[in-house]
């Protein structure tokens, strides 16, 4: 049976189908909701017609819903609606119990199905990595994700985005979205130590840009004269006085900020235990591979992309699902309804 993955964010929808194929697209959920049914029709006629789709999400705490069951609830609706407009049989949830289930059990049981595709990548990258011990770090455009497995299995401590924002197996570092103001009170440019501004003036897309790291997508044609104008801002500076390389100085010493606070959250997730090899994944794996040697060095990197793909990889909680869904085949969800 055909397959075509899903994981729906609050800024991105992430697509991955079975017969090969695999795309980010830009989507800003919390202004466009009411959309997204058309917008994943869309997708599907890009991506190719499929049987089965499953799905996971992230986007279910954008505020535009009132809370997380509100959030899963209208995104089941919409997928659910634009299913069946494509005549697709069957349609699986990814909860963070590790099971698909039906649209109609996701609807009633709907905080097991939030933010859970990293248990989605987790759970497949288990089965991938069996032997010892593993952590993955898969950094998108807004957060990043360390998962510690052992034997093959994950060995989360949280579950829900708050649980894990407190172990640290959740971070708000990605390598676009990012306020430069959420890096940190201060950064240390030129020998001094300079407060930040409080201000979304730039991001971590604009950092990346400057210090030649940004890779595909929106970030492939970022305009590096806007993004430097916007990074000195955030120093309470301007082109005039600050300079082009003044900016890139600036760029490098947030990228080492962006980076330290990925590599604090992977040594805090791993807390001394043993590890045999680290995977890297999504759009900023590049983040991800810098963090691990912080964290872990002479621990061997693995980037996925060297086993996937680099699409796949940016999308790599999707490639995971779609993978699980064609392990499990068709009878473990339930009909489009």
């Amino acid at each position: 049976m055909s397959v075509l993955a899903l994981d729906i964010g609050g800024a991105n929808l992430k697509a991955v189908h079975s017969a090969g194929g695999a795309r980010e697209v830009v989507f800003a959920l919390w202004e466009r909701a009411g959309e997204l049914g058309d917008r994943l029709g869309a997708l599907s006629a890009e991506m190719g017609a499929a049987e089965r789709w499953l799905v996971t999400m992230t986007g279910e705490m954008c505020d535009c819903f009132a809370g997380k069951r509100e959030g899963v609830r209208v995104i089941l609706e919409a997928v659910r609606g634009a299913a069946g407009k494509v005549g697709v049989r069957e349609v699986g949830v990814w909860t963070t119990g590790g099971e698909m289930v039906s649209v109609e059990r996701a609807m009633g049981e709907p905080l097991t199905c939030a933010a859970a595709n990293w248990h989605a990548l987790g759970t497949w990258a288990g089965r991938e990595y069996t032997g010892g011990a593993t952590v993955v770090i898969d950094t998108g455009s807004t957060t990043t994700d360390v998962m510690y497995l052992r034997g093959g299995r994950l060995a989360a401590v949280g579950l829900t985005d708050t649980d894990r924002l407190a172990s640290g197996e959740l971070v708000y570092i990605g390598a676009r979205r990012t306020g430069v103001m959420g890096l940190g009170r201060s950064v240390l440019w030129r020998g001094r130590e300079v407060g930040l501004m409080n201000e979304l003036f730039a991001t971590t897309g604009d950092v990346f840009c400057l210090t030649g790291d940004a890779r595909g997508g929106d970030e492939a044609d970022r305009d590096e004269a806007g993004a430097a104008a916007r990074l000195v801002r955030m120093i309470g500076g301007d082109l005039e006085g600050v300079g082009v390389e003044g900016a890139r100085e600036l760029a490098r010493a947030l990228a080492g900020m962006a980076v330290g606070g990925v590599s604090m959250a992977v040594t805090r997730v791993v807390a001394g235990r043993a590890v045999d090899r680290v995977v890297v994944s999504g759009s900023g794996a590049f983040v991800a591979e810098a963090a691990a040697h912080g964290a872990l060095a002479g621990v061997a990197v693995e980037r996925l992309a060297e086993r996937i793909g680099e699409a796949a990889s940016v999308a790599a909680c999707a490639y995971a699902l779609c993978r699980l869904g064609e392990c499990e085949g068709a009878g473990s969800a339930g009909g489009v309804g």
